[in-house]
């Protein structure tokens, strides 16, 4: 009888298993001979009393009886067992033996077609060694083409990153050629929280793009249009500039045009922004508007104020400073009021041009 392997280990758990059993049975064996040797040769749990010795020695008979019949027992079942699998052992061996002298019969016949296989690979290989060189060569012209097509693609790229270019220098160009907007929400949340002063507008009456560029900043510096939220600044409506404005560049000639007469009309942007003297700039970060809501604020709160309503204005107009100067000090300004003079627009400035 053959076993399975799942037979085999079932096999195998209960032989240990009686096997076990088998030390168990020992064990009681051993202790019916110990309780017999205490009730013949010694006093232990008896006091050598008669009876006592022989009730221990009746008690250990039938344990030493049990033990060896279960003994027996367990031994016939074990050896049951081990014939079992030895038979199973053998049967495999058997069937084993016949299917190696198969196997030794097959290989023979693959090794006579192998033979055979071994002609048509060489016959293959000669054809394949033809047909590599064939590859070799067109490989070596798909190598030259691709190279080729690489380089156009990488050509087209250039070509088409300068038109890119281009068409974003085409563009800027154009908005700044447009009159000059002030982007009001962006203008708004950069003045957020930064010290106040109070600001008094002043444009070119001559110029249309001055006026409606003091309009937006009146909006939007102060309460704000249209439902939304301004800055918050008290600033007085924009006003024209007057006939009689201050001279603040040279040449010092009373025949200069009155929007000219500031140094903001020379920058990019047209736009000064005039205030007390600031002296140098404070030491320390940004006061908060809470900060200064002295009456007047101290000059750092003035300096920071100017500073950060030039900062929103151009930031507000190209998304940069400038880097030019659009500041003045006049000394014969209340100490709390930032004068904001809007001159006519500058002829268009170009951005980089592009390479």
């Amino acid at each position: 009888m053959i076993l399975t392997a799942s037979g085999v280990s079932s096999t195998a758990d209960a032989l240990a298993r009686w096997e076990i059993g088998e030390y168990i049975c020992e064990a009681i064996v051993i202790l019916g001979c110990a309780g017999e040797y205490i009730a013949e040769f010694t006093n232990c749990f008896t006091g050598g009393n008669r009876e006592r010795k022989d009730a221990l020695s009746k008690k250990s008979t039938l344990v030493l009886i049990i033990g060896l019949t279960l003994g027996v027992i367990c031994l016939f079942r074990t050896n049951q067992l081990s014939g079992t699998v030895i038979e199973s052992l053998g049967d495999k061996a058997e069937r084993a033996d016949k299917k190696a002298n198969t196997a030794l019969m097959d290989s023979g016949t693959a090794l006579t077609k192998a033979g055979e296989a071994k002609t048509v690979a060489e016959s293959a290989l000669d054809k394949s060694n033809k047909a590599n060189a064939a590859s070799s060569s067109a490989l070596t012209f798909a190598r030259g083409a691709q190279q080729k097509v690489e380089q156009a693609r990488a050509d087209l790229n250039k070509v088409t990153d300068k038109a890119v270019a281009l068409q974003k220098y085409v563009d800027e160009v154009a908005r700044r050629a447009r009159p000059r907007e002030l982007d009001g929400r962006k203008f708004v949340e950069i003045l957020e929280g930064k010290p106040q002063a109070r600001v008094k507008l002043l444009y070119d009456p001559n110029t249309a793009d001055a006026w409606s560029f003091a309009r937006d900043i009146y909006w939007w510096l102060g309460k704000g249009v249209g439902g939304e939220k301004g800055a918050g600044w008290e600033v007085s409506s924009p006003e024209p500039i007057p006939p009689d404005a201050k001279l603040q560049v040279e040449p010092n000639s009373a025949n200069t045009p009155p929007a000219m007469r500031f140094s903001g009309a020379f920058t990019r942007f047209g736009i000064t922004f005039r205030s007390r003297s600031t002296i140098t700039p404070p030491n320390g970060p940004v006061p908060s508007a809470s900060a200064c809501k002295m009456t007047p604020p101290s000059k750092p709160c003035l300096f920071w104020a100017r500073e950060e309503l030039t900062a929103a204005v151009l930031l507000s107009i190209l998304d940069e400073r400038g880097g030019d100067t659009q500041g003045e000090d006049d000394d014969s300004l209340p100490d709390d009021m930032i004068v904001v003079v809007i001159g006519p627009k500058p002829p268009i400035w170009h951005p980089a041009r592009p390479k």
